[in-house]
């Protein structure tokens, strides 16, 4: 019943005029969500499927909604798949790099996100860093990269999977990495997004590994909630991530080193004020 629904819904989409109905989409999209692990025998099929229609939309993307669904249903694919079967890890690489390679190549902005978010869940499923990875991670760095709003919450999680599963690499590029993390945290609409890339560092790295760059990360934080009450929560969270990692004393010490009383001001003032 399952192979059979799928065949007819991408018939549909091969009909003239019917080449990007959203409502068809929303439908594969659906199948794939509800049918879960259930859609392993037919991965292929649909991959190729849809890799032929992000071929044709991105040469000309006009249908916002069909695209959405478009790329929900290829994340929806490794999300189930992925869970159920690692090793199909390199099966999608395989399928979907070419298409995203153009879409990034071509800068299509309204496909961006999506490959980043996909991305993501990939790189999230993976063992470690392949050399394909390895190769896009600085281009995510450069500051352009981040003027889109869209970009910025699955970048972030992208990032946050490059620490987990790639450390090194990240700690090559730390310093970048981390005027990233200061340029999110200047802005209202992005602070918590930062908050949550500092996260992934404490979680992946030693202490020792970021000793030299704690103090003006600390300072930053309690800068900008001089400036900024509402950072408070965001702050709180990341700080949480380090007191859990590190311990209470690493905590206490660091705010002391920046302000002798600084961490008693924090952790009975603030932070209580915070959460």
């Amino acid at each position: 019943l399952l192979q059979q629904l799928l065949t007819s819904l991408f018939a549909i989409l091969q009909r003239g005029g019917s080449e990007e109905n959203p409502y068809v989409m929303r439908a594969i999209m659906r199948v794939s969500v509800v049918a879960e692990q259930a859609m392993a025998p037919y991965v292929q099929v649909c991959v190729d499927a849809l890799n032929t229609i992000l071929g044709r939309v991105c040469a000309n993307p006009t249908n916002p909604t069909f695209n959405h669904y478009l790329f929900e249903t290829v994340a929806s694919l490794v999300k189930y798949i992925c869970a159920a079967t690692p090793a199909a890890v390199n099966a999608f690489e395989q399928l979907l790099f070419p298409p995203f390679q153009t879409v990034l190549q071509m800068d299509i902005a309204e496909f961006t996100p999506y490959v980043f978010q996909v991305l993501a869940q990939l790189l999230e499923a993976r063992d470690g860093l392949s050399d394909a990875y390895s190769q896009l991670f600085p281009p995510l760095l450069t500051p352009t990269m981040w003027e889109r709003p869209g970009n910025v919450p699955p970048l972030v999680r992208l990032l946050c999977a490059y620490a987990a599963k790639g450390k090194a690499l990240v700690l090559d590029k730390v310093q970048m990495v981390l005027g990233v993390f200061q340029k999110l945290l200047a802005r209202g609409a992005t602070d918590q997004h930062a908050a949550r890339l500092l996260s992934a560092l404490w979680r992946a790295c030693e202490l020792a590994e970021l000793q030299q760059y704690a103090t003006p990360i600390f300072n930053l934080c309690i800068q900008r909630a001089q400036g900024y009450k509402k950072v408070g929560p965001s702050l709180v969270s990341t700080w949480s991530v380090f007191l859990a990692r590190y311990g209470p004393r690493a905590l206490w010490q660091q705010l002391e080193s920046i302000q002798p009383g600084l961490a008693n001001m924090v952790l009975r003032g603030l932070w209580g004020e915070w959460v």
